[in-house]
């Protein structure tokens, strides 16, 4: 897979973009994901959106006690986190995944930050117009966002160096090979606490909240992608938090700082 492999001549891209389309079969109002979930980690590739459109989903999680940006299950492999998601929406405009992370320290977590970077491509020239609607936050609405030219800048990388986003369109609302994300930050994760990030890719203009990003392809009408999402802290069933804290007891809460 292109985005994989590293390649990135126009021919190679346009043919796996073929390839890929072939199998997709992508309608309006009919979100897929016809590989599956390949990577079993929150990844995706190959969404189908529109009529021509693929898509790409990448997470990553900040948190501030080990002071980096990772893969979210990477941070729940060292520390006392848990993390998982859903993926709900298949068929219909709306496709949702909601990503979950869990504190079952006995002691808080603070400056978390939760990334979600999504590659669009609206068509086999790789061109979309990106659009940014910004307003005053609502409730549960993303806190930043970012907008690249895949060309130019690998916004994975710079998420993982940045420690997160900038609020800035580098593509200056011009047609580019898109490439945004979202962030949504959380000051403190009390123990027994989950962290619900909804995050929603649709190609009605539909979204899950004020804030949101568009990808518009230039060659293919009716082939957009709306990325939007919502984020929530809710507590923990009380038998799940009594069940965690015996688990803590039998393998120890030392596992939280290891590797900060």
């Amino acid at each position: 897979m292109i985005r994989r492999l590293g390649l990135n001549t126009a021919a190679c891209r346009a043919a796996l973009f073929a390839l890929a389309m072939a199998s997709a079969g992508s309608v309006l109002g009919a979100m897929s994901l016809p590989s599956g979930d390949i990577w079993l980690n929150g990844d995706f590739d190959d969404i189908g959106y529109g009529y021509t459109g693929l898509a790409y989903v990448k997470p990553f999680l900040f948190v501030g006690d080990l002071a980096a940006t990772d893969k979210p299950g990477s941070h729940a492999a060292v520390t006392n986190l848990d993390y998982g998601y859903q993926l709900s929406g298949l068929g219909t405009s709306m496709l949702k995944v909601t990503y979950s992370i869990t504190n079952n320290d006995p002691a808080a977590f603070s400056d978390l930050r939760f990334m979600v970077d999504v590659q669009a491509d609206g068509s086999d020239s790789y061109m979309d117009t990106p659009k940014v609607t910004w307003p005053a936050k609502g409730p549960g609405g993303p806190d930043r966002y970012q907008v690249e030219d895949w060309f130019s800048v690998d916004l994975p990388t710079e998420i993982i160096a940045n420690n997160g986003l900038n609020d800035m369109d580098a593509c200056g609302g011009a047609a580019c090979d898109v490439d945004f994300g979202l962030q949504w930050d959380l000051a403190t994760l009390a123990p027994g606490q989950l962290w619900k990030i909804t995050l929603a890719l649709s190609d009605d203009g539909s979204a899950l909240s004020n804030r949101f990003l568009q990808a518009i392809s230039v060659d293919t009408l009716n082939t957009e992608l709306t990325l939007s999402g919502k984020a929530a802290v809710v507590p923990l069933p009380a038998a799940a938090v009594l069940f965690g804290s015996g688990l803590l007891g039998l393998v120890g809460w030392g596992r939280r700082r290891t590797q900060a």
